[in-house]
């Protein structure tokens, strides 16, 4: 199920760039932190998406390589960074062919778990230069209303497969590192695990609330018929007005110098 959730965002390309969040500029102070000069480093950026971080880094000067395989996602992608240090690279990170040892920066906002775990770690690995940083951004949003918030998920478990995509977060160590910091520590290639929290609370409506929660890919593989009817639902369980919350987790890692095989 989970291949599937991700190849379904490319029919909702537009509502994606519409009603996805975007990322503070705090992101890119924590990730880009002690390289240098932003406007001097080239960085490779992991299912990209419609740009929400791309923009980010790229405004800083950053020279992006913005990795996006689904087509529409990557039409809009183009369209919203042009004028900014973006290429836009349509393929798979898995299978994306680009000098090693090449960049500064390998991020991804949101799509670690999209990503083979046995690749994800090892070819960042062979892209990035010696001192180099991996990063990892996670976060949803969602209400500051905790009743609410357990409303929500709770419909979920009912009417949607919650099959987690993300990687096993099964500690109960509140010093371990979270996922995928553990995994960032358990590579051979990466020193100097950071993980920095950052919370953004907002607001929005509750037609963007639906429509943010349109573009889950939970969602998004419904049948029409289902989905529209779910998010209907929704939308009368909701206030005009919805407080949020989004708990940022920024993983941070530097290349080691282990060769890569």
């Amino acid at each position: 199920m989970s291949d599937i959730r991700a190849r379904s965002f490319g029919v909702a390309a537009e509502r994606y760039e519409r009603y996805r969040r975007g990322y503070p500029a705090e992101v890119a102070n924590l990730v880009l932190g002690g390289l240098g000069e932003p406007s001097g480093l080239a960085a490779i950026e992991v299912g990209a998406g419609t740009g929400k971080a791309t923009r980010v880094f790229a405004s800083r000067g950053v020279r992006v390589t913005a990795v996006e395989p689904d087509p529409a996602m990557a039409a809009v992608l183009e369209r919203v960074c042009a004028g900014l240090p973006v290429e836009v690279a349509p393929a798979g990170f898995e299978d994306l062919d680009h000098p090693a040892g090449s960049v500064d920066v390998v991020y991804a906002a949101a799509a670690w778990h999209w990503i083979d775990p046995a690749v994800r770690w090892v070819h960042s690995a062979r892209l990035l230069r010696t001192r180099g940083v991996v990063a990892a951004i996670t976060g949803p949003v969602e209400p500051a209303d905790p009743d609410l918030a357990e409303r929500l998920r709770e419909f979920d478990r009912r009417f949607v497969d919650t099959t987690s995509v993300w990687g096993d977060d099964g500690t109960e160590d509140p010093a371990a590192l979270r996922w995928p910091g553990d995994e960032m520590a358990a590579s051979p290639y990466f020193d100097d695990v950071e993980e920095h929290d950052l919370v953004v609370r907002s607001s929005m409506t509750a037609e963007d609330m639906v429509g943010l929660i349109s573009t889950v890919s939970s969602y998004l593989v419904l049948d029409e018929e289902t989905r529209t009817r779910l998010l209907g639902e929704i939308h009368a369980m909701l206030p005009d007005l919805v407080h949020t919350t989004r708990d940022l987790t920024i993983h941070r890692a530097v290349r080691n110098d282990t060769p890569v095989d």
